[in-house]
């Protein structure tokens, strides 16, 4: 005959093997939650660094339109300043005529005299 204590030792591994089951189960549970989460995560890593891609894009483009705009800018400040001499020029041409149209004008009255 099989000694009662065997009997009680195979009811007790029974009883830890349902329980370690159950452990298993919920532990597994678990860990394919944290599969769905690190999943998850990851698309939003995925899009989050297709965003700064496009970020990235975006700000280069913003900077070449600044280049351009400051060459522009640049070359608008040559236009005007080079604009300002033909200015000046002009006025000291029509001031010297002014002034020889006057000084004519003076012998003429002086002949005339």
């Amino acid at each position: 005959p099989t000694p009662e204590w065997v009997f009680e030792l195979q009811q007790q591994f029974r009883e830890d093997l349902t329980k370690f089951q159950a452990e298993f189960s919920g532990i597994s549970e678990e860990l394919n939650e944290i599969k769905v989460g690190i999943k998850a995560v990851n698309e939003v890593i995925k899009s989050s660094n297709e965003l700064m891609a496009s970020a990235k894009e975006r700000l280069t483009s913003a900077n070449e339109l600044m280049a351009s705009a400051r060459e522009r800018w640049t070359s608008a400040n040559e236009l005007m300043a080079s604009a300002r001499e033909h200015w000046t020029s002009a006025h000291t041409s029509l001031a010297s005529s002014n002034a020889r149209i006057e000084s004519a004008s003076l012998e003429k009255q002086i002949a005339l005299k």
